[in-house]
């Protein structure tokens, strides 16, 4: 969930824990939990379907702004996402870095995004979450297939001779020569990050032709002629690159200016003469992850804790609104799972089972908030009959929460769901489980 979302987490857990803690009485009475997986999995499409179809897109800055202040737990946090993902567009990403100093900024800076992430999880620099950041690198661009150790090292002990920050985009790495890759990794030879060009034939070509403009790299090949011992000229440069299990992103490619305008007007020019929509439509989606940029929220705090706290709030608020700019927005508070498990009537255990969980996060925020078990199957029934409904905690009543700013992400909660029932259904039609005790603290 957090992978996909960067948020929805705690939902997700929730709905998890009570699908097995329920799904394990059943079990214990004698319910076959394959035949519980099958009714859960029957229904999951319609209750997704009815997700989609109370989904509302976001149409306004202040939208967003809400959406993140809620996942962050702060207007200031809240304001800074949305103004930085109002200036670079809907193509554009904004990302987080630390602040040397005690104000948290948003600059602005060349960049782009592709579909390709780290491909060992040693390369992973940030285990929470799950990311590969590496800073000031040099960029090695080779438009090969590499499999075999006498491929890649040659090229990295030249390159170490200019930095061990290495960013290494290749067509492929696989086989020896990703082995070498991670060995000189772990035994801290170089800092290294090795991703993959997407896409194939010449939109592949594209993307090496674009991070080399981005970057000031030269894209080595068996059609070229670079000579990787003559100088380091074909070596591109970054501020940052951050890598996640599908994306990366480069921020302040070190690629001559005037050149990158000149290939957004190149760009511009061939969109305007392609009689073909869908080549057209590839060069629309280039353009625009050349021309947006990457925004930058610089974190400042008072000491390393409070960096770190304030690292993830603002991460997870990013999280938060890109989602919903994605997929929309549905009323918070647990209504919109409310809301679809309406379509459930019972008519299998499974359903029975699923409709008891989607009521769970509505349930727990009004129980936790000291409401009683007749006021809460009360407010549940009222916002069963009007989903623009739900439980405003610092209020202590029902109120129309999307007015309030009350809202979710409808990614984030279609993820939770789909997560915790893959998860809980997993666990439920394991034979066995291998549970770990927490070391004993000493007295």
């Amino acid at each position: 969930t957090n992978e996909e979302a960067g948020d929805g987490t705690t939902t997700a857990t929730l709905l998890a824990y009570e699908l097995v803690k329920r799904g394990m009485s059943l079990v214990d009475d004698g319910v076959n939990p394959m035949t519980l997986r099958k009714q859960i999995y029957k229904v999951l499409p319609s209750l997704l379907e009815e997700l989609k179809k109370l989904a509302r897109d976001v149409k306004s800055k202040d939208d967003i702004s809400r959406v993140a202040t809620i996942s962050s737990n702060s207007e200031e946090i809240g304001k800074l996402v949305s103004e930085a993902m109002d200036k670079v567009g809907k193509d554009g990403r904004v990302t987080v870095s630390e602040s040397s100093g005690l104000d948290t900024t948003v600059e602005y800076t060349e960049g782009m995004e592709f579909d390709k992430g780290y491909l060992s999880q040693y390369f992973i620099t940030n285990s929470e979450r799950r990311e590969a950041v590496i800073v000031n690198p040099v960029v090695v661009l080779i438009r090969k297939k590499l499999s075999m150790n006498n491929e890649v090292m040659p090229l990295l002990e030249r390159v170490v001779g200019r930095s061990k920050d290495i960013l290494l985009i290749a067509e492929e790495i696989k086989g020896d020569a990703l082995a070498s890759l991670v060995a000189n990794k772990m035994k801290g030879i170089v800092n290294l990050l090795a991703v993959e060009v997407p896409g194939v034939g010449d939109n592949k070509n594209n993307y090496f032709e674009d991070i080399a403009i981005l970057t000031g790299a030269t894209v080595i090949s068996d059609q070229t002629a670079t000579d990787i011992n003559k100088d380091f000229e074909w070596l591109g440069e970054a501020e940052r690159v951050v890598a996640g299990q599908k994306t990366t992103v480069i921020i302040g490619g070190k690629g001559k200016k005037e050149e990158m305008e000149k290939r957004l007007e190149d760009l511009r020019t061939q969109i305007k003469e392609e009689p073909s929509k869908f080549e057209k439509e590839k060069m629309e989606e280039r353009l625009a992850r050349l021309s947006t940029g990457i925004g930058v929220i610089k974190v400042g705090a008072k000491t390393e804790i409070d960096m770190r706290e304030r690292l993830e709030k603002v991460k997870d608020a990013i999280g938060a609104a890109t989602a919903a700019r994605e997929e929309g927005i549905v009323v918070g508070g647990g209504s919109a799972l409310l809301m679809i498990s309406k379509l459930l009537k019972g008519n299998s255990e499974g359903e029975k089972l699923l409709k008891e969980v989607l009521e769970t996060p509505a349930r727990r925020l009004m129980l936790n908030s000291g409401e009683t078990n007749d006021t809460i199957n009360k407010y549940i029934q009222e916002i069963l009959e009007n989903g623009e409904l739900g439980y405003e905690v610092e209020q202590g009543k029902l109120l129309p929460l999307i007015q309030e700013g009350v809202i979710d992400p409808a990614k984030v909660v279609r993820l939770a769901l789909e997560n915790a029932i893959s998860v809980g259904c997993s666990i439920l039609t394991t034979d066995a489980l291998i549970g770990i005790e927490p070391e004993k603290k000493n007295e």
